[in-house]
């Protein structure tokens, strides 16, 4: 092998490590937008279950309304 190629595979070798630094940079981006989204999504499956549970609270006190409604006497 001759200092050339030595040269060569030098150069290559620092290309692959800049390489590989940028691309453990890229995941740490790419984790940190992961972690975010994930926990948005836990804050509005907990917003969706707060709003279910409301309308459950809602359809239940419209139900009793209406039965009240049925024992009325309007004739």
């Amino acid at each position: 092998m001759t200092l050339d190629s030595l040269d060569q595979l030098d150069h290559r070798i620092e290309m692959l490590l800049a390489r590989l630094n940028k691309l453990q940079k890229e995941n740490e981006i790419i984790a940190a937008k992961l972690e975010d989204a994930n926990a948005r999504i836990k804050q509005l499956e907990s917003e969706l279950d707060e709003r279910n549970h409301e309308k459950s609270e809602i359809k239940g006190r419209i139900e009793k309304l209406l039965a009240r409604f049925d024992h009325l006497d309007l004739s």
